[in-house]
C-alpha cells in the first residue's frame, strides 16, 4: 500500500520541525519546499558562527500488510508483515544512489530519511505534536553501500526491527542500523563540539569537497554499471547455451540513465529562489550554488546547522 501523501508533503513536514528535534539552528539553505521570493528565505544562516552540513534525501514508504510480499517471503524470516520498506533506485535506472555514496564521502551528515507512516491522518497527528521526525527512520547510503545487480533493492523495516535498532535491506538481506532523530541529533552536536571554524571560513573546504564527492560518485557509478554489465553478459551467454529464449526477443542493452533521466520522484527537486538584492552578498551566493549543487548533482537537500546560540 503506498503512501496517502507526497514526498513534498512529507519533507515540508520535517522541514519545518527539524531545528526543534535536532536543537540547534537549522537553516534549510534554498528549500524548493519553500516559496519562492520569501525574504530571508533559506538565509538564517550566521557566517561567523560553526556550522555543519546535513543532507536529506527523502522517501516515501510502502506499507505491507501481508506476507505475500518478496521480502517477507524470504528464507531469512528477517521481516514479517506489517512492515514498511523504501525503495533505492537503481544503478540501471539513474545515479542517484551512487550520488548519495559521493556525497558521503566527503560530509558525515547524509541520509536517506523514510516515515514510519503511510497514512495522512497519522502525518496530520505527528505534524500537529512535533513528531514527524521522532516517527521517520534516517538510513545512511554508506552503509547500504554499492549496488552490484540488478536487482529491486529495499530498505525494510517495522516495530519489532527498530526496537531491535535495525532495518534490513533485501534483495540480499543485509542488517543495517537505522539513525533515529535523537541519534542523527547527538552526532550533531559532537560535529558542532569538533567545529572551530565559523561558516564563513568553511566554505571553501565544503567547495572542495564538492567536487571530491563528485569524483566518487561517478567512480561508484563507472563501478556498479561495469559490474552489472558483466552479469548481463554473463546471463546472455547462459541463455544463448541453454537455449533457454529467443535470441532476438532478449533485450540485453545496459544503459545507465542520467540523473535528469531519473523515472521515479526526486525528492526535492530544485526550484531554487533566487535572492534578494539585500541578500545577494558573496558569501550567500556562494551557499546558494552549494544547495544548487547539493539537489541537482546528488539529490539532496541541504541545511547548514549552527549552534542555537553564539
Amino acid at each position: 500500500m503506498r503512501a496517502q501523501f507526497s514526498e513534498f508533503t512529507f519533507g515540508f513536514s520535517l522541514v519545518s520541525e527539524l531545528a526543534n528535534t535536532l536543537e540547534c539552528r537549522a537553516a534549510p539553505i534554498f528549500p524548493s519546499l519553500i516559496e519562492e521570493g520569501q525574504p530571508g528565505c533559506g538565509y538564517d544562516v550566521v557566517m561567523d558562527l560553526a556550522a555543519v552540513p546535513f543532507f536529506l534525501q527523502f522517501k516515501l514508504s510502502e506499507h505491507l500488510k501481508t506476507n505475500a510480499a518478496k521480502e517477507a517471503k524470504h528464507p531469512s524470516g528477517l521481516i514479517s508483515a506489517p512492515y514498511r520498506r523504501f525503495h533505492i533506485t537503481s544503478p540501471m535506472k539513474s545515479n542517484q544512489h551512487a550520488s548519495l555514496l559521493g556525497l558521503a564521502s566527503t560530509a558525515e551528515h547524509v541520509y536517506y530519511c523514510a516515515p514510519d507512516f503511510y497514512r495522512t491522518d497519522d502525518l496530520n497527528y505527528l505534524w500537529g505534536s512535533g513528531g514527524v521526525a521522532h516517527g521517520s527512520v534516517f538510513v545512511r547510503p554508506e552503509d547500504i553501500g554499492p549496488i552490484h545487480d540488478d536487482e529491486r533493492h529495499a530498505v525494510c523495516f517495522n516495530g519489532t526491527t527498530l526496537s531491535n535498532d535495525e532495518c534490513v535491506l533485501f534483495s540480499k538481506p543485509k542488517a543495517l542500523t537505522p539513525f533515529s532523530i535523537a541519534k542523527a541529533r547527538d552526532s550533531v552536536h559532537a560535529s558542532l563540539a569538533e567545529t572551530k571554524l565559523p561558516l564563513r571560513k568553511l566554505l571553501d573546504r565544503w567547495e572542495e569537497d564538492f567536487e571530491k564527492a563528485g569524483q566518487v560518485a561517478r567512480s561508484v557509478q563507472d563501478e556498479q554499471e561495469t559490474t552489472i554489465q558483466k552479469l548481463l553478459e554473463e546471463r546472455r551467454r547462459a541463455a544463448l547455451e541453454d537455449q533457454a529464449i529467443d535470441q532476438s526477443d532478449r533485450q540485453l542493452t545496459f544503459r545507465i540513465q542520467t540523473f535528469y533521466e531519473d523515472p521515479e520522484p526526486m525528492a526535492l527537486r530544485t526550484r531554487v529562489p533566487v535572492p534578494t538584492e539585500a541578500e545577494a552578498d558573496p558569501m550567500t551566493r556562494r551557499l546558494h550554488e552549494l544547495s544548487r549543487r547539493a539537489a541537482t548533482e546528488f539529490g539532496s537537500q541541504m541545511f547548514v546547522l549552527q549552534p542555537q546560540s553564539s
